[in-house]
């Protein structure tokens, strides 16, 4: 699960003040990834589904916190590998959160 939701999430839907700038292109994929990922996900109910940009912008948002733009083409490589990183750990961390600010769960 924690693979499949880092291949999921990982880029921008607009500019954020990046203290780990990420690229534009790694904004991009991470956030067609993500919405496509939190828009298809059983768990999400078809009436919140309009929410999923917000949810991923927050976890961007939250990543970009700690994750450097050389660090996210690091793990964004593990992760599609099916390998562990503590990094990886640490941005999972991000999902419940914003799945509690965006979603209050």
């Amino acid at each position: 699960m924690l693979r499949t939701a880092l291949a999921i999430c990982l880029a921008l839907l607009f500019a954020l003040p990046a203290s780990a700038q990420w690229t534009r292109e790694q904004r991009s994929e991470f956030t067609t990834d993500c919405v496509e990922g939190c828009q298809t996900n059983p768990n999400v109910h078809p009436s919140r589904r309009s929410e999923c940009g917000a949810y991923c912008g927050c976890v961007m948002g939250e990543s970009e916190k700690f994750i450097t733009a050389i660090e996210y083409d690091r793990i964004d490589k593990i992760a599609r590998d099916g390998g562990k990183d503590p990094m990886l750990d640490r941005f999972a961390q991000t999902f419940p959160l914003c799945n509690k600010r965006i979603f209050g769960q």
